[in-house]
């Protein structure tokens, strides 16, 4: 499990309700493969409260 501090470098359209959504977060690149899934904080609150599925995808 890792936990830390990840950029957004891109958020790209990809239709009508698909978006690709590129972060820079070293750690989780060299462990990480297509397929599963990393958790992702989006506040520093309990607001909301749990954390948000992404799909790897490269």
């Amino acid at each position: 499990m890792f936990e830390g501090k990840a950029s957004v470098t891109a958020n790209m359209c990809m239709g009508p309700s698909a978006f690709l959504l590129l972060m820079r977060a070293p750690a989780v690149a060299r462990e990480a493969e297509p397929g599963q899934f990393v958790l992702l904080r989006v506040s520093t609150t309990y607001d909301p409260l749990l954390r948000r599925p992404f799909s790897i995808c490269r």
